[in-house]
């Protein structure tokens, strides 16, 4: 019979068809399955992360929603309301964990990374981004970040620039400290 597997004409259409369904659906299967698996490391890492930033000790854990955004979980459940130092500690922590699960570090750069964070997370944070990826620019200013907190990290920190205005004010300059 015409369109059988035996015969000279080889593989019907319907066939064919369900063998590129099933190939495709092969590859939806597994670029699910990564991304489940991508989203699980990167909520673990960023857990870990905020834990070593936050200043809380009735937080737990992060946990990455269904739109992609993280969600702070302590001991009593979900955070509902939170601070905006905690929210710029978790927007770290997924940064940082990005970089780290990415499969390839890549360097961290801030601007005006302290502007809402008390003293102890932002020691935290200071002593903990430089152990979270191979390169770590801040862009701060001076009443963000003082020389005592630099103390700290001082041994890794490889240059230091400070914007400076021109004599006219109108323009600026950068120079190296």
């Amino acid at each position: 019979p015409s369109g059988s597997k035996g015969n000279k004409q080889g593989i019907t259409p319907k066939e064919k068809f369900e063998i590129y369904e099933k190939i495709e659906n092969a590859f939806k299967d597994s670029t699910i399955n990564l991304r489940d698996e991508l989203k699980k490391k990167v909520e673990q890492v960023a857990s870990i992360n905020f834990l070593k930033m936050v200043n809380r000790d009735n937080y737990e854990s992060l946990q990455i929603n269904d739109n992609y955004g993280l969600s702070i979980i302590s001991d009593e459940g979900l955070v509902e309301i939170r601070s905006a130092g905690a929210s710029q500690v978790v927007a770290l922590s997924l940064i940082s964990a990005l970089s780290q699960v990415g499969g390839e570090q890549r360097p961290i750069l801030m601007d005006t990374p302290f502007g809402r964070l008390d003293k102890t997370h932002r020691k935290n944070i200071l002593k903990t981004l430089p152990e979270l990826t191979s390169q770590l620019i801040l862009l701060h200013h001076d009443g963000e970040i003082g020389p005592d907190d630099l103390l700290n990290i001082k041994n890794i920190i490889g240059h230091q620039y400070e914007v400076l205005l021109t004599h006219d004010s109108k323009n600026s300059y950068i120079q190296k400290v």
